[in-house]
């Protein structure tokens, strides 16, 4: 099968390999990709700018395809069927973290697409415990969309709940999009997206998917105008995905005292953070590191009511066009390109 694979540590050495179709194991469950997203995290496994991966390894973990074959220990999905992939492969499900709905912590979780093998191919085997079911009326292509579980994590678990509550999202690309989209599902409101300038058509998509404002920080003083709508104290939330120490710092600065920031960006190791307002404003920094299969199902759930909409963020590229579809995520063309192996 055709598969794209990180060969070596370095910058580039990806490429289109033959590679021998998975083996299935006795639970196992052998997917026939249909589509798999590129991640940021991906982009930074081809730049050499994380030691996360493991080469050779095939790329990819937001993944969803149809059921091919199933192991002779599987009874919970069958040939034919329609599945997409919850990333935490591996996790053990009886320690402490899965049990507490932290399986992304878990020791046994295997990396999917770093770690060993992931979708960025014409199949894709894993344990039947992470095969999610695709309800009728969900393409593949949303449904292989499973990092927006991350933003879902991030509004619902980790801001103590936005009901009710004024909100700021610092990134409008597809995490700081799919917040917007949680957080209106959830009730918040007055919800503020945060861009730059060069951001303009994506600030536009955001007040399309229910932002009350959206504004670029080198044009207009975010921190004014939140303070403005919250009678001078600040947002109740903000949520930051950029990654950009200077994000996370306005945002310091911009909720209220006693204010909860839920920090799904990662940081680089020496950013200079301004901790003085945040344990002086007693600011809860709740970092994200991934979702959980409540997430998930979540996502499932809101795609099939047609709650959330994914359509503006994706592009789909033939698995052979991997280069092209790369490029535009990374020169932000598009927000969420899709690979698709040929039929």
């Amino acid at each position: 099968m055709k598969a794209l694979v990180k060969k070596a540590h370095g910058v580039g050495q990806v490429e289109l390999l033959e590679v021998p179709r998975p083996q299935v194991g006795p639970r196992d469950v052998l997917l026939r990709v249909a589509a798999c997203g590129i991640c940021g995290t991906d982009l930074l496994i081809v730049e050499d700018k994380v030691d996360i991966y493991r080469p050779p390894v095939i790329l990819g973990h937001n993944v969803a395809g149809v059921v091919a074959e199933v192991g002779p220990e599987v009874s919970g999905v069958a040939p034919g069927e329609r599945a997409a992939v919850d990333m935490n492969v591996g996790a053990c499900g009886h320690c402490a973290y899965c049990l507490s709905g932290r399986e992304y912590l878990c020791a046994g979780r295997k990396g999917l697409g770093y770690g060993i093998d992931g979708g960025m191919a014409e199949y894709l085997a894993l344990d039947e415990r992470f095969v999610v079911k695709v309800p009728d009326g969900v393409s593949l292509a949303e449904a292989a969309a499973m990092d927006f579980c991350n933003a879902v994590h991030s509004v619902v678990d980790r801001t103590g709940g936005v009901a009710g509550k004024s909100v700021v999202i610092y990134g409008p690309g597809f995490q700081g999009l799919s917040m917007l989209q949680v957080a209106r599902l959830e009730g918040a409101g007055p919800v503020v997206m945060v861009g730059r300038r060069r951001h303009a058509e994506r600030l536009q998509l955001a007040k399309r998917l229910g932002a009350d404002f959206a504004v670029a920080s080198d044009e207009q003083d975010v921190g004014e105008l939140v303070r403005d709508l919250t009678d001078g104290l600040g947002a109740d939330v903000a949520l930051e995905t950029t990654g950009a120490p200077s994000a996370l710092n306005e945002a310091i600065h911009t909720v209220r005292k006693g204010g909860t920031i839920a920090m799904l960006g990662s940081l680089p190791a020496d950013a200079l953070v301004d901790m003085h307002t945040v344990v002086y404003s007693e600011i809860t920094l709740s970092p994200v590191r991934g979702y959980n299969a409540a997430n998930v199902a979540y996502f499932v759930e809101a795609l099939r009511l047609g709650k959330i909409d994914l359509q503006p963020f994706i592009k789909s590229f033939p698995l052979e066009e991997w280069e092209q579809a790369f490029a535009e995520r990374q020169e932000r063309r598009v927000i969420e390109p899709l690979l698709v192996p040929r039929a």
